[in-house]
């Protein structure tokens, strides 16, 4: 699975897509992987090598030189398969958006809505509109970074903003439903636009200061 990462992360780059995929997937491991206090501190860099040797936060401490692989650190076989797998199927559908102007029945059996606990059918035409917005942001990241100048909105305690309200109404112009201001605000959360972690949270300052 680590040998199809890699050559999925060099698929999505030969394929056009300019967007900071090492760093969407870096985030999804500290998400999941720093809650574990010891492990706060590290650094990795490209291909997720450590960036300098680094000694875990308990009363015997684990040292681990620099340069050692993620996947070498964390030595939870299951816990790394799970993973891989997960972003493998993530980064290959991105390159299958990339790739093609025209959606497949895979990609439509991949979106669905839920009202009451039971599926709702969406509009033919409004996942190729979904499918064209997701390829132009991959293409280039600055379809979805322009309406911040690149800046992360550091905010707690809302459910949505005057940025949300305006890219709701974008979205709606181009013939999206269910993408009111709070649903559009929860996406710039997690899409990193907007970081509302608490300061008492782990994940508060590193992504300000874009690192872990």
């Amino acid at each position: 699975e680590w040998y199809r990462f890699k050559e999925n992360v060099a698929k999505a780059n030969q394929c056009g897509m300019n967007y900071p995929l090492l760093k969407l997937l870096e985030h999804y491991f500290y998400c999941d992987l720093y809650k574990e206090s010891k492990f706060r501190g590290m650094e990795f860099g490209e291909d997720f090598l450590l960036k300098k040797e680094f000694r875990t936060k308990e009363e015997h401490p684990q040292i681990f030189r620099e340069g050692i692989y993620l996947i070498e650190l964390i030595r939870n076989r299951t816990y790394m398969l799970n993973s891989l797998c997960n972003l493998n199927e993530i980064i290959e559908i991105m390159i299958q958006i990339v790739s093609s102007s025209s959606i497949t029945n895979d990609f439509i059996s991949r979106f669905q809505c839920f009202k009451n606990g039971k599926p709702v059918k969406i509009e033919l035409c409004e996942l190729k509109i979904f499918h064209n917005i997701i390829g132009k942001v991959l293409k280039d990241s600055k379809n979805l970074w322009h309406w911040t100048e690149g800046r992360v909105i550091i905010e707690t305690g809302k459910a949505s903003s005057p940025l949300s309200d305006a890219v709701s109404r974008d979205l709606k112009k181009r013939g999206m439903k269910f993408v009111g201001t709070v649903i559009v605000y929860s996406y710039l959360q997690a899409a990193g636009v907007i970081n509302s972690h608490e300061p008492e949270c782990f994940l508060h300052q590193p992504l300000i200061s874009g690192k872990i």
